[in-house]
């Protein structure tokens, strides 16, 4: 492995490490010791986030995305981690306020396919499949954490941990 050298500015240090194939933490990268709640009993988005057109650019880039969040109080609800339109992971709230993570796993395939590896509480999720259509490698994607509705109770949001792993060359 070469030595990084005399590096100057945050993009030559960013593209050393990536020319090596090392890892790279996304710039929003979200974590909150208090959360971001979203409003009982409404459907909405909790947290947008803007993934940079190339991201990820060859088969062999990989980014995770994981998501720490629980239940405020009350019945079941579901939080969804989106790229664009397409689900990349979700996890139900078993209703009262446990903790949930969930982490996804999306490998380039072409500019527009990946494959997800979906993690549920240590299992595969079903939303886990191979050459997934819908993604815009090329182009800005936003990265999206929504709620379902739920009578009394919402999610509150504590991280959402971004991380790009290029295949280096």
């Amino acid at each position: 492995m070469a030595k990084f050298g005399a590096v100057n500015t945050a993009t030559e240090h960013r593209a050393s490490i990536v020319t090596e194939g090392g890892h790279v933490s996304h710039v929003g990268t979200s974590i909150s010791g208090t959360g971001t709640a979203g409003t009982d009993n409404t459907a909405m988005t909790i947290m947008t986030i803007a993934i940079a057109a190339n991201a990820i650019t060859q088969v062999g880039d990989r980014m995770r995305v994981r998501v720490y969040w629980k239940g405020d109080t009350g019945p079941a609800v579901t939080g969804t981690i989106k790229l664009n339109t397409v689900t990349i992971g979700d996890t139900t709230d078993g209703a009262g306020a446990s903790f949930n993570v969930g982490e996804s796993w999306l490998h380039y395939i072409d500019n527009t396919h990946a494959n997800i590896i979906e993690m549920e509480s240590g299992a595969l999720g079903a939303v886990s499949a191979v050459n997934v259509a819908g993604f815009a490698w090329a182009s800005s994607q936003d990265l999206i954490f929504t709620q379902s509705a739920a009578v009394g109770n919402r999610a509150v949001l504590y991280a959402i941990i971004i991380d790009i792993f290029p295949k280096g060359v």
